[in-house]
């Protein structure tokens, strides 16, 4: 059983070793939105856990860029936060 606690968001810009041009645009940089979790287990034992998101910066190859992706974790967030216990993945549908 887990109790999410605390929830971190940030936008990362790492440069690429190439620019990746096409006919429109010229890509010097990947753009990542990282996640970073805290929980409390039953032990009330810290675990802290990331995830990843590899959009780009702005609309590009489809709909999802970063901004859209941050306002929906920031929708979210506060739902999850509100959840008693997580016991299985199940808990996450809402």
């Amino acid at each position: 059983m887990l109790k999410l606690k605390k929830i971190k968001f940030f936008r990362l810009l790492r440069p690429l070793n190439y620019q990746f041009e096409t006919s429109f645009t010229v890509r010097e940089y990947i753009s990542h939105v990282i996640g970073v979790f805290w929980w409390k287990d039953i032990q009330d034992k810290e675990i802290i856990s990331y995830g990843e998101s590899t959009t780009h910066s702005e609309p590009f190859y489809n709909e999802e860029f970063d901004l859209t992706v941050l306002a929906y974790l920031n929708r979210i967030s506060p739902k999850l936060l509100q959840i008693e216990k997580f016991e299985s993945p199940e808990d996450l549908l809402m």
